[in-house]
């Protein structure tokens, strides 16, 4: 049978496009995890020249970016021989993406669509009977660095190091630590309060009250929607959120710190300063210690729950626990990261921000060396808050 020319192109462009279009989807399938996490391995194994074989994968994060469609996938990995790490992000389709740049596409069209509101506050807005007040976190531009910011002290020791020094040299380097943050916290309150100040008085000439953090720039008030509408066209603000409750997130420590490779090194915490902060804060009750493992802990009164809170307690006991039991038949004990550590708990009993942000100053002032906060809000952006902003602030040169 002969065919026509025009009906022989037909064919020919219908058949290409049927090409095209199964060559299309089987490039933009997506890949499984176990696919990603392989092209991710062979990527960071042909870059370092490490062979497959000595890289563990020991966290593989998920970001999705909802308003600009896209999801990533982050790979953290440890080469088993040297203890290096290495991070990659890959899309779906599994080839290498800048995730700063995939953020910095989000965040922009965050602040086209909601401007300094986060997402939540402003939906919360549009509904919102205009004379209902809505509990809000306002975090101020901070103030640029001056002369004043103490010098750093490097008292940081290693393992070996810090195993080679005599009991009064321990004494001496953790002193200087200790006079070090003394300055920093000094110094943060001394610019806080002048960030502050001038916005604290513009809300009193509103006969609107706020409180303040001592060392960040950050407010927390009940206003109108009104007010909050009013109050983002100030120069001074750089976010506006809600002031919500948090969710526990207990369920990711492990795999996020490495637990299990902390508790296979030895370390036992001895001579550091540890706090908890979370919503209910309390460990023990106010009879006393509620299981034998975690006596000795410094409980914090303040805005703390009544009663010991089941998470908080975990938490606690993940850290501290000094229990030489057998987890099961066979099993190794079921210790603490840090059975040695001096451990301070506290947190607030509503799970609400500003407080566990109050109580992680208190854990601060106390001289905390490290502060656990196994807690977040909802924020399927995955981009900082204010809330993050406080404790990047918090850890400053510490």
């Amino acid at each position: 049978m002969r065919l026509s020319k025009r009906l022989l192109i037909s064919i020919v462009f219908v058949v290409s496009l049927i090409v095209i279009t199964a060559l299309s989807g089987i490039a933009l399938r997506p890949q499984s995890q176990a696919e990603l996490q392989s092209k991710a391995i062979n990527l960071i194994s042909q870059r370092h020249g490490i062979p497959v074989k000595n890289l563990d994968v020991i966290y593989s994060p998920t970001g999705s970016f909802p308003l600009t469609g896209k999801t990533v996938y982050s790979f953290d990995l440890v080469d088993d021989r040297s203890g290096d790490y290495y991070t990659i992000t890959v899309d779906s389709s599994g080839n290498e993406v800048d995730e700063n740049a995939v953020l910095t596409q989000e965040l922009s069209a965050h602040t086209a669509q909601y401007g300094k509101m986060q997402a939540e506050l402003a939906d919360l807005l549009r509904d919102a009977p205009s004379d209902k007040t809505i509990q809000v976190i306002i975090e101020l531009h901070p103030l640029p660095d001056t002369p004043e910011k103490p010098e750093e002290v490097d008292t940081t020791k290693n393992s070996d190091e810090w195993a080679s020094l005599s009991e009064p040299q321990k004494e001496e380097a953790t002193q200087r630590d200790e006079e070090y943050l003394a300055r920093v916290d000094s110094y943060l309150a001394l610019q806080a309060e002048r960030a502050t100040a001038p916005v604290i008085a513009r809300f009193n000439g509103l006969g609107i009250n706020v409180q303040t953090s001592r060392l960040f720039p950050i407010l927390y008030g009940e206003l109108l929607p009104a007010t909050i509408r009013e109050i983002e066209n100030w120069a001074e603000v750089k976010h506006i959120s809600v002031n919500s409750k948090v969710e526990s997130e207990l369920n990711v420590s492990r795999e996020t710190i490495g637990a299990n490779r902390v508790e296979a090194s030895g370390f036992d915490g001895s001579g550091v300063r540890i706090a908890v902060v979370e919503p209910g804060g309390r460990a023990i009750n106010n009879q006393g210690v509620v299981n034998p493992f975690l006596q000795g802990i410094v409980q914090d009164q303040t805005l703390v729950a009544s009663a010991a809170n089941w998470h908080t307690s975990a938490v606690a006991g993940i850290i501290r626990n000094t229990s030489t039991l057998p987890i099961n038949p066979g099993g190794g004990p079921a210790r603490g990261i840090a059975p040695g550590a001096t451990l301070w708990v506290g947190g607030d009993q509503s799970g609400q921000t500003s407080g566990l942000q109050n109580r992680s100053e208190a854990a601060a002032n106390w001289r905390a060396k490290a502060i656990n906060l196994s807690w977040g809000e909802l924020n399927p952006a995955a981009f900082l808050t204010s809330n993050d902003r406080f404790y990047d602030r918090m850890v400053w040169d510490r």
